[in-house]
């Protein structure tokens, strides 16, 4: 048997209806309470608006209608999961947040190629019985870079070139 050298890797645990989904925990900022949402006009269906963490602009992002799930409207004790993507911040609304895990290498596989095409899945884990759908924050992200405040602001040339 060769023996497998990658390290542990630590997990935000979370639900999304009743299915289990993960989140490396290195990209994991903080989870917080719900918070009034600021709706940005002419966004997308999945992009809820943004709220104000701690004097930043962050995007919040629906993560059942992110990932083709039904919408099923947030409460005032429903969490947001703030994730670090490089150096920008991005909340997903999620049903509930379960825990922390620890997960062996051989306890995670890489999807295969009929799950790859989902594209914020990279992997799937198990513990014990569960089944844990671990997602890709970059892919999950990828779309949320103007509505954040870490966006470099527009200079004058561009704004008058944009509008014209």
């Amino acid at each position: 048997m060769v023996e497998d050298h990658r390290p542990i890797q630590d997990f935000v645990i979370f639900r999304l209806l009743d299915e289990h989904y993960g989140l490396p925990l290195q990209n994991v900022s903080e989870i917080v309470r719900m918070v009034a949402i600021t709706t940005v006009p002419k966004s997308p269906d999945w992009l809820s608006g943004v709220i104000n963490v701690r004097g930043r602009v962050v995007p919040v992002v629906d993560l059942s209608t992110r990932l083709g799930l039904p919408f099923r409207a947030p409460q005032l004790n429903t969490p947001i999961v703030i994730v670090q993507v490089k150096e920008r911040f991005v909340g997903f609304i999620v049903d509930q947040a379960d825990e922390v895990v620890s997960l062996s290498p051989e306890l995670i596989t890489p999807p295969d190629e009929l799950t790859i095409k989902a594209r914020p899945v990279k992997a799937f884990a198990r513990q014990g019985d569960q089944l844990i759908v671990i997602l890709d924050p970059p892919r999950l992200t990828a779309g949320t870079e103007r509505f954040s405040s870490e966006t470099a602001p527009r200079g004058k040339d561009e704004l008058t070139k944009s509008t014209t």
